[in-house]
């Protein structure tokens, strides 16, 4: 079933024509360049050398008492005083900031008719400021605040009650209608996973949205901007103008602008919702979006400079320590399977079957990696404990795997969507974790979990222009938000990261057991594939730089396709530099070159 939903906490990149008919698909819209803000604050963009204004746009006549078109030229110095100048001038040398900073305050009459925040970014090679009407008052000591939230989010103890935590800070800091914690999912949707709401607000809590609403550039931008604000967002944009000769409006980078005008689209969604204040703060985890906390309001709420700062560092400070308890609770599934890792090994080298070792005794394979069931594929003999599929769906898995893929563990949490023929027993193997053996002989380690039926409740039913136009990948606004239930089937439970780490290390350990043996019955029976390793190789030390780099990665059991990753070279390099480093050496498979690793210490290099 096609699903479709309006997410009311991503911006939505799409826009309609007056009849709200012509839409832009998604992933062609150049969200940080709208050539247009939102009109509460001015924006001026100058050269950083002589500081002359080539870009002007907003309030400027009711702010700098000067229409916009007038400032085009001009020295900035017929606005600032000569303090305010010199911080510019200071913002300007060099490269510039990379994110927008906090410039200065002016009073009342000083420089703008009210008191106002500036703030200053980089734009390519133009230095970008804007000016920013402060109608609340910010807190006294922002820091303090932030420290307070902080505080109070250390002493939660699981995940769950750390994000109702985070939920409930930010929305006593900032009195927010409804404050939200969306989690982006491993397949690119997302569901609100905690929330705070004032009396009388609709809850969001548990709506999940599909991936098709963030369109790749919106994910970009919320990596590189930290923090986003709509203070009404039933404005009319601002159009920003260029000096002639000046590079365009459009060609003006906004990615870091608090000014920059969103989609319109996205306004008519929070309009649809009864929202008109929007702010929204990015969760990163190791580099990656992991997921946002959105704020809506019923009334315009323009959160001073100051305010907005300490939201920014909540977030960067809250990323930090979700990554920590992430990175926690990881190593304590990591410290677990590498007990049941050594003790099965170790106890695997006193067993004349494989099979007695891995699966029939305890602590086995599916006391390493949870499953339903586990399976053995070696030299065709296929054994197993708990529930997995027969032998001969096994067989045709095992055929599959080698035909389309290359990775040396594989994994995925809905089989029989990618492999159809999975669906005739999704019941037992929905889900997959596959640890690949001796290429050559075909041989799996197969983990297998069954199908959870899972009920998911989205953000409204689509409407069927809304289904087609996401075929399209292109939005619609939505108008109705009434809660719409789907069932979810062949899906399993998904593998951990730390679950998968696991597998790529049993297979390191095991590569010299389970190949050794394999190859040993292989070289019985063609002993002419002996060839002695060349001690002139060895002792010359012939291997360069590079063909070690890939001889070391391979013995670990890395695929061809993630050293070429590592190494930033293309999977054919690697198997060139393979290929030489074998010759080199007089080896004939990798049990031999995993040997000549150990021997050199290079399995424990990092």
């Amino acid at each position: 079933m096609t699903t479709r939903a309006i997410d009311p906490i991503m911006e939505s990149t799409a826009n309609a024509s007056v009849d709200g008919t012509d839409l832009t698909p998604c992933d062609r819209e150049p969200i940080h360049r709208p050539g247009a803000i939102q009109p509460h604050g001015v924006l001026l963009a100058v050269e950083p050398d002589r500081l002359r204004i080539t870009h002007a746009g907003g309030d400027t006549s009711g702010l700098l008492r000067r229409p916009a078109q007038a400032l085009l030229g001009e020295h900035v110095a017929t606005l600032f005083s000569a303090d305010q100048l010199r911080q510019l001038h200071g913002l300007a040398a060099g490269a510039g900031p990379a994110r927008a900073v906090h410039a200065f305050s002016s009073a009342a009459g000083s420089l703008t008719s009210t008191s106002a925040d500036v703030t200053a970014f980089r734009s390519g090679a133009l230095l970008v400021v804007e000016i920013e009407p402060r109608r609340e008052q910010p807190p006294d000591n922002p820091l303090a605040a932030v420290t307070s939230m902080l505080r109070s989010i250390q002493q939660t103890d699981a995940t769950p009650s750390f994000c109702q935590a985070v939920v409930d800070e930010v929305r006593r800091l900032i009195s927010f209608d409804r404050v939200m914690l969306y989690r982006f999912l491993d397949d690119g949707s997302g569901s609100v996973i905690a929330e705070a709401t004032a009396s009388g607000v609709e809850s969001f809590l548990g709506l999940h949205y599909p991936a098709s609403d963030i369109p790749k550039q919106a994910r970009e931008l919320y990596c590189t901007n930290w923090i986003r604000a709509i203070p009404d967002a039933r404005y009319e944009a601002a159009p920003i103008l260029a000096l002639p000769g000046a590079p365009s409006a459009a060609a003006l980078d906004l990615g870091h602008s608090m000014l920059r005008s969103v989609s319109p689209i996205h306004r008519r969604y929070l309009a649809n919702m009864g929202v008109v204040a929007s702010m929204s703060m990015s969760i990163i985890v190791r580099g990656r979006l992991w997921g946002l906390i959105a704020c809506h309001h019923r009334e315009p709420r323009y959160l001073p400079q100051g305010l907005r700062a300490a939201c920014e560092l909540f977030a960067e400070m809250l990323s930090s320590q979700l990554e920590a308890r992430l990175a926690a609770e990881n190593l304590k599934i990591q410290q677990r399977s590498a007990a049941v890792h050594e003790e099965m090994l170790n106890r695997l080298s006193q067993e004349s079957e494989l099979a007695a070792g891995l699966i029939r005794s305890r602590p086995n394979l599916l006391d390493l990696v949870p499953a339903g069931g586990v399976g053995l594929w070696i030299d065709g003999h296929f054994t197993h404990i708990g529930a997995t599929p027969d032998r001969d769906e096994i067989e045709a898995l095992v055929g599959w795997l080698n035909a389309t893929v290359t990775d040396d563990v594989f994994q995925t949490d809905q089989l029989p969507l990618i492999y159809p023929r999975a669906e005739r027993f999704a019941a037992v193997a929905s889900g997959m974790l596959a640890l690949s053996g001796s290429k050559t002989a075909h041989d799996y380690m197969l983990w297998f979990r069954p199908e959870l039926v899972r009920t998911v409740n989205w953000a409204g039913r689509p409407t069927k222009a809304e289904q087609a136009a996401s075929e399209r990948q292109m939005l619609t606004p939505r108008t109705s938000f009434a809660m719409w239930q789907e069932q979810v089937r062949l899906h399993a439970s998904p593998w951990l990261e730390a679950e998968i780490e696991a597998a790529h290390r049993l297979r390191v350990a095991l590569l010299e057991v389970v190949l050794g043996r394999v190859d040993q019955r292989a070289r019985e029976r063609s002993p002419a594939r002996q060839t002695p390793i060349r001690a002139d190789a060895l002792a010359a030390g012939e291997l360069s730089l590079r063909e070690v780099e890939v001889a070391r990665l391979t013995a670990a059991g890395y695929s061809a396709k993630t050293i070429a990753l590592k190494l930033k070279i293309g999977v054919k390099s690697v198997e060139t530099y393979k290929k030489r480093c074998m010759t080199k050496l007089g080896f004939h498979n990798r049990v031999e070159l995993i040997h000549y690793a150990m021997a050199k210490g290079w399995l424990s290099a990092p």
